[in-house]
């Protein structure tokens, strides 16, 4: 397979419009980034990475469970979930944009939500929620990772966020990317506040490919998240971090 010069990658903390589309063929590779400039182009041309989504590809430990800071080793929250065969193909149903609180989450209560997009991060469904602080433009403030098993009704507590997009460059058929995720910690008896945590998930190609788009600039939203992009050549995602 061809691969991608490294030149085309920037480690500045953006990236250069890394194509990083699968060769696989699937049922949903042109559905889900129909907002991606980029994706649309792709469609035409060779594609030159491909994430790898094997199941022995998703062996590495990820982190999928969350428990609070003093109940046990942080290690323990890389257990790898089974990944559902039609987990690719999911798509958030139209209740779950217009109720009160979306996807179940009341800090999204009062955010202007931009876009909801579908993702599988370390095996387990999810959805990527793009908001904005300002009313009247196409900007994108923060973007959210939000588990389909995590609810909040607590407006206060703010969900899973992204800072960084970390590219993995194991070589053709092994590469995949990874985002850094910072997570607030509340006791689940007091809701006091006991500190944030910072982890990586491993993401589907689908989706991953949308954020380096959005990274890049090449979708309908302006960036101004302050999302860094870097590469590496660990073949492991980063462990849990307590801050």
């Amino acid at each position: 397979m061809a691969v991608l010069p490294i030149s085309a990658v920037k480690v500045d903390g953006q990236n250069n419009g890394l194509n990083f589309t699968g060769i696989r063929k699937n049922k949903y590779s042109s559905e889900i980034n129909n907002d991606s400039v980029k994706s649309n182009d792709l469609a035409k041309v060779p594609v030159v990475l491909m994430i790898a989504m094997s199941p022995t590809m998703m062996n590495g430990k990820t982190p999928i469970q969350y428990m609070p800071l003093d109940e046990g080793n942080m290690t323990e929250m890389f257990e790898q979930a089974p990944v559902e065969s039609n987990d690719a193909t999911y798509v958030a149903k139209p209740e779950e944009f217009q109720q009160s609180d979306p996807l179940g989450v009341a800090y999204f209560r009062y955010s202007r939500i931009q876009q909801i997009k579908p993702a599988i991060a370390s095996g387990r469904k999810a959805n990527l929620v793009m908001t904005s602080y300002n009313r009247n433009d196409n900007t994108v403030s923060k973007v959210y990772l939000v588990r389909n098993d995590y609810k909040n009704s607590i407006e206060t507590q703010e969900p899973p966020y992204i800072r960084e997009l970390i590219y993995h460059d194991l070589g053709p058929d092994k590469e995949f990317l990874g985002v850094k995720v910072i997570e607030s910690v509340y006791d689940k008896n007091t809701q006091k506040y006991k500190g944030t945590i910072g982890y990586e998930v491993k993401l589907d190609d689908t989706s991953a490919q949308y954020l380096l788009d959005f990274n890049a600039g090449s979708t309908k939203w302006k960036d101004i998240t302050g999302i860094k992009f870097r590469e590496t050549t660990n073949p492991n995602v980063a462990p849990v971090k307590e801050y």
